[in-house]
């Protein structure tokens, strides 16, 4: 049970508010309630701020932070704050109902939940249909890169890197069922400074049955049953294009976000390293 503590110095009104996190918690819930308990009861702190620069939103282990924008370019405020909402209660659900995952999966879940599920809804277009369009034009990145934390989260301002993880992550759904998803999480050992190495080959054969190689060929092979049009790709190229912005330093570890000078992250206490992985 989860008990919300609901702060809002948003534009919108406090019921509108309400009623959006509402549908969407209740949404987000019971994804999560097809295949695990939730543990205890938590108090949730939802706090939902007006957009400020170079804040991001976030979810805690008990308080999620948005910041709404007063316009959005494509997304009216209300359908931006369910994308905003959903996105961040995946991840506080994930974490206390299935754990940590491979950042393809920690992030792929909540950006199919969210960004995705918004998008398609208002623009009429998924997130593998444009993958379908990348692979035909081979503007693809290839999934292991998606695996690499660091690797995700430096370069995410390359809209590919969300693309390809909901869309993988549809097709781990779709083909292997949520139990494998959240045995994905559930099994996962993180890396450590002590052990910077992650062999994913073993923890996928482990989880799935199957090698990366052959995962991604299940996925590109999915991807045949979406009937893109090259109008769709025109609709996201703005996105496509990347953006000369700073990096985001992220923990390799635990893929939190590093913001001061400092050699150990602040969350997992490893030492700022760089992990090894293994395909």
């Amino acid at each position: 049970m989860v008990v919300v503590i609901l702060k809002n110095n948003s534009l919108l009104k406090d019921q509108t508010v309400r009623r959006i996190l509402g549908n969407t918690q209740d949404r987000i819930a019971a994804f999560f309630a097809e295949v695990a308990d939730f543990p205890v009861e938590i108090n949730l702190e939802i706090i939902v701020n007006n957009f400020e620069k170079n804040k991001k939103s976030f979810a805690g282990s008990n308080r999620i932070c948005v910041y709404l924008e007063k316009k959005n370019k494509i997304l009216g405020q209300t359908d931006w704050l369910e994308l905003l909402l959903a996105h961040e209660l995946t991840h506080f659900y994930a974490i206390h109902c299935w754990g940590v995952a491979p950042v393809i999966f920690w992030e792929g879940l909540p950006v199919l939940l969210a960004d995705n599920y918004t998008r398609e809804r208002k623009l009429g277009h998924s997130y593998s249909a444009v993958c379908k369009l990348l692979v035909d034009r081979n503007l693809n990145i290839p999934l292991s890169e998606l695996f690499k934390g660091e690797v995700f989260y430096q370069n995410r301002f390359d809209s590919r890197y969300d693309l390809q993880a909901a869309s993988f992550v549809e097709f781990i759904l779709t083909k292997y069922g949520k139990n494998s998803l959240r045995k994905a999480f559930a099994q996962y050992e993180p890396p450590s400074d002590a052990n910077p190495i992650c062999d994913m080959n073993i923890f996928l054969r482990s989880t799935f049955g199957e090698t990366l190689l052959c995962l991604e060929d299940g996925w590109k092979q999915y991807l045949n049953a979406f009937d893109a049009k090259s109008e769709e790709l025109m609709k996201v190229r703005p996105i496509l294009i990347p953006l000369v912005i700073p990096k985001s330093k992220r923990c390799a570890f635990c893929y939190s976000p590093i913001r001061e000078e400092r050699d150990d992250c602040n969350f997992c206490n490893n030492k700022l390293v760089s992990v090894k992985y293994l395909f």
